[in-house]
């Protein structure tokens, strides 16, 4: 449409059907044309931001203000103006092409039915993985979905164990979506995992904010038969049968304390939850 030439700028029936919405004002604009003096003409036409879609009734105000008040240079118009669009469209060009590695990486973020085609929390955790792990060659493959796999803790041991470097994504029947990521391999055998590298952090979509451990020397990962993936003390972690699950936040928590519960937004030392999905993901670079 910016490329198109309108006479004086006037709004024309091509323009104000590609507008969304207008608002309601415009029956009582010809009222006010009649009686209107010539200082407050520019006030009536601001008014012409509160009009509804009414293409005949823009055109007569236009039309009134070039025939009765020979106000030829007064009307409803484009701001900006078409030249300065045109400008503004070839300045982006000269950027050339914008790199979406990022996403094309985590392209199969896109099928997950906890945030499906959600491009800003794929490009968030996307960020957050590469700039912990400063690695930019990465690629995800889907191994657990508890919705298709099973919802007890050996389910997810048989698909997840030994997997290397995982991403996990929790979504609570509260709607609530968090999650982990450890490059440590889950287990079965009971036993808490150090990071050494500190590579492991957990996180809050809702709040688009990611949190490392406290104390790199505290166990990142716990692992055992009778649970699902649980970081931290426990800062989160999924019960046998992984519907259930629970989180902690108190002194003694590796990522969370101060009694700020921030995966499912409440506060105090803990607080349970029921899971409606869970997704694993293996992390290839």
């Amino acid at each position: 449409m910016v490329d198109k030439e309108y006479d004086n700028f006037h709004c024309t029936e091509d323009i104000i059907r590609d507008i969304e919405k207008l608002p309601g004002k415009i029956n009582s604009l010809l009222e006010k044309l009649k009686n209107i003096d010539e200082n407050n003409i520019y006030k009536l036409i601001n008014e012409c931001a509160d009009i509804d879609k009414n293409i005949d009734t823009i055109n007569e105000i236009n039309s009134n203000l070039d025939n009765i008040y020979k106000l030829p240079y007064i009307g409803i118009y484009f701001v900006p103006e078409e030249n300065a669009i045109n400008k503004f469209i070839e300045q982006i060009k000269s950027f050339g092409k914008i790199k979406i590695n990022n996403i094309y990486d985590f392209r199969c973020l896109n099928e997950s039915s906890i945030i499906k085609d959600d491009i800003k929390n794929i490009f968030l955790i996307a960020n957050w993985i590469k700039e912990t792990i400063q690695k930019e060659k990465i690629k995800l493959e889907l191994i657990f979905r508890m919705s298709e796999n099973g919802t007890k803790a050996n389910d997810f041991h048989k698909y997840c164990d030994n997997k290397g470097p995982t991403l996990t994504l929790v979504k609570t029947t509260e709607n609530k979506i968090f999650g982990g990521f450890t490059p440590l391999n889950w287990k079965s055998e009971k036993e808490s995992f150090i990071d050494d590298d500190n590579f492991t952090f957990i996180f809050s979509l809702d709040l688009k904010k990611k949190f490392h451990l406290l104390d790199k020397k505290k166990e990142a990962i716990y692992c055992e038969e009778d649970n699902g993936p649980c970081f931290g003390d426990s800062d989160f972690c999924l019960y046998e049968n992984m519907k259930n699950g629970v989180t902690f936040a108190n002194n003694s928590c590796n990522f969370l304390h101060d009694n700020n519960l921030e995966l499912v937004g409440e506060k105090g030392e803990s607080a349970k939850f029921q899971t409606e999905e869970l997704e694993i993901y293996k992390l290839i670079y």
